[in-house]
């Protein structure tokens, strides 16, 4: 009987556990569905053609500053040795 009553309150506590992770991945998704509707409000505004430029403009710089960073690690490593 004890070896029950301790599974079922393991079961009781991953039910808790999954639970609060219910709640967050909600919370979250409700943020991530108001940034969607932001994104749209701004895209209609100054059109798709240039909210894609500036996406693209970001996503290369984003591009640049990593390689800047894996470079300046990789110097740092060489230089360790």
């Amino acid at each position: 009987m004890e070896i029950l009553s301790s599974a079922y309150d393991r079961e009781v506590s991953k039910d808790g556990s999954l639970s609060a992770r219910i709640y967050e991945v909600c919370a979250e998704r409700d943020g991530l569905k108001g940034q969607v509707r932001d994104y749209e409000r701004v895209r209609r505004a100054i059109g798709p053609e240039q909210a894609d430029r500036i996406l693209e403009a970001a996503y290369q710089q984003e591009q640049v500053e990593k390689e800047r960073k894996r470079g300046a690690r990789s110097k740092m490593r060489a230089g360790a040795r």
